[in-house]
C-alpha cells in the first residue's frame, strides 16, 4: 500500500530549505548553560539566548542518527517507526475528570493520573501511554516525575 502523502516533493524541499535558514540565522533558544561549550566546539554561533546551528553540522547529524528509531515498552516491546508501521496512544493533557457514575466532574488530581495510566498500561492496542492528565496538586517543577 502506497504511504499517505500530502506534500509535494517541491513542498518538502521548500520546508526543508526554509527550516535550514531559521536553525541557522535565527536558531532556537537554549536554556542548557553547560552544553554550550560543546555546541559551539561543533560550529554552531551563539545569539543571546539562541543557538544558531549551520546546515553542514544539522545535516550531518541527520545522516548518524539511527533511520528507524523505536521505542521499547517495560514489557519488552519494541515498536520499530516508520516501514508502514501504525502504532496508537492515547491523547493527554486534560485538566478536568468527568465521573460518568455521579454526572459530576472535578480537576485532575494525581491519584487520578495514576488510575487513569493503569487502565490505558492494560489496553492491548494502546502500544505508548502519554500523561492522561496534569494533575494540579503536584507542583510544577515536580510534574514530569509525577506524570
Amino acid at each position: 500500500m502506497e504511504p499517505l502523502k500530502f506534500l509535494s516533493d517541491d513542498d518538502v524541499k521548500a520546508m526543508h530549505e526554509a527550516t535550514m535558514r531559521i536553525m541557522q540565522e535565527i536558531g532556537i533558544i537554549w536554556t542548557h548553560k553547560p552544553s554550550l561549550d560543546i555546541l559551539t566546539s561543533a560550529g554552531c554561533t551563539i545569539k543571546e539566548n539562541r543557538v544558531c546551528f549551520p546546515p553542514d553540522l544539522v545535516m550531518e547529524s541527520v545522516a548518524k542518527a539511527n533511520k528507524r528509531p523505536v521505542i521499547r515498552g517495560r514489557n519488552g516491546t519494541v515498536n520499530e517507526l516508520g516501514g508502514g508501521n501504525l502504532y496508537f496512544h492515547n491523547l493527554g493533557g486534560a485538566r478536568d475528570v468527568f465521573d460518568a457514575r455521579t454526572g459530576t466532574h472535578h480537576a485532575a488530581t494525581q491519584e487520578d493520573c495514576i488510575n487513569a495510566t493503569r487502565v490505558l498500561d492494560a489496553l492491548p492496542n494502546c502500544n505508548t501511554v502519554t500523561p492522561f492528565f496534569t494533575p494540579p496538586d503536584v507542583p510544577n517543577e515536580m510534574m514530569a516525575l509525577h506524570m
